[in-house]
């Protein structure tokens, strides 16, 4: 089975589809929203996030780290809606124009030794949900930061950057990480039973859960 993680910028879907994957495939779904600890830093929305004194936002991404490494160890398969790339991409949203140079690298090196571990064992398969270029509907939750603009040309080209110039990572291995381009629902899921191509076995016990849960 898979250990599947889902990354990309705010409102691309992620959550939907680690709970579609982890029903569709009896996976484990492994939340990793950052609001776990929205209480302890006194925050309730992305733009607290941002405001963040520089201390207390730091320490933030660090313990959300933790957090989310913690949270998948020792699980033989599950889904998340997050990853360390989302760790790294908000890392530097949230500091990198206030902290040293050095605490910057010093992040960069933690969430690269988290991911090579990931991509060194090919049980770890990362979808990456990249913002169509037509842009995509963005939901009004009263939390995220609800500006097109910003969470696709801002966020979204983080994304890109931190992937394709190889700062987590000194390159992917595709046979484990996959980019959908795509809002349309129907083409994702072929995507995707394409990507974690199950076996035979594998799908059939699916089914026989299924019928039985």
């Amino acid at each position: 089975m898979a250990k599947v993680f889902i990354l990309g910028p705010a409102g691309i879907g992620k959550t939907t589809l680690a709970e579609f994957i982890s029903k569709r495939y009896r996976m484990p779904f492994v939340q990793g929203s950052s609001k776990v600890l929205w209480e302890k830093y006194d925050v309730s929305s992305h733009k607290d996030l941002l405001e963040l004194p520089v201390g207390n936002a730091l320490q933030f991404q660090y313990d959300l780290l933790d957090i989310r490494e913690e949270s998948v160890k020792g699980l033989e398969n599950f889904v998340s809606d997050r990853s360390v790339v989302d760790n790294l991409v908000y890392f530097l949203l949230q500091n990198g124009h206030n902290i040293s140079e050095g605490e910057v690298v010093a992040y960069i090196n933690k969430c690269r030794t988290q991911m090579n571990a990931y991509l060194s064992d090919p049980s770890f398969k990362f979808i990456y949900l990249s913002a169509p270029k037509g842009g995509y509907p963005l939901e009004d939750d009263g939390m995220r930061i609800n500006h097109l603009y910003y969470q696709d040309w801002v966020v979204g080209s983080m994304f890109d950057r931190v992937i394709k110039d190889k700062l987590i990572t000194h390159g992917f291995n595709f046979d484990n990480f996959i980019c959908i381009d795509t809002w349309e629902w129907e083409s994702r899921v072929k995507i995707i039973e394409a990507f974690l191509n199950l076996s035979p076995w594998e799908k059939f016990c699916n089914k026989i859960k299924s019928f039985i849960f």
